[in-house]
């Protein structure tokens, strides 16, 4: 046994996506929020950062899907599909946590090359998973 198990990837798949949508949706209300205005750095990289999020869950989204009806799993896959999906899911929670510590009146304070580190992230996994559903659909 290889700890391989199709049921429990998809599990982390759909906790994934549904932390990206949470946090989309924390930055959406952070935004309204906030006294400053949408063309402040910190704001347009947030907004960014939102679009970003959506952009991913669409991804982990197909991935889960593949990952269901994939009729058999390479096992060089398996473990690139296993390792991702658990750094990434360590990853998206460790974003989540830290937009969920901002608060409206203080977003000024926030670097904004700090919320790009996270989209380079995000952008990063979105290409590991597109990568694996187009090996997955071969």
């Amino acid at each position: 046994m290889n700890g391989f198990s199709v049921a429990s990837l998809t599990s982390t798949c759909s906790s994934i996506s549904h932390r990206a949508l949470s946090t989309a949706v924390e930055i959406d209300e952070l935004r309204k929020q906030s006294p400053s205005s949408d063309d402040a750095p910190v704001v347009k990289e947030l907004l960014f950062l939102g679009t970003k999020l959506l952009q991913f869950r669409q991804h982990t989204d197909i991935l889960q899907e593949c990952l269901g009806t994939a009729s058999l799993i390479s096992p060089n896959l398996q473990e690139v599909v296993v390792r991702s999906l658990r750094q990434c899911d360590t990853a998206s929670a460790v974003l989540e946590k830290q937009i969920k510590r901002l608060h409206p009146q203080t977003l000024d304070r926030v670097n904004p090359d700090t919320l790009s580190v996270f989209e380079d992230l995000l952008v990063a996994y979105s290409r590991v998973f597109i990568f694996a559903t187009q090996l997955l659909s071969v």
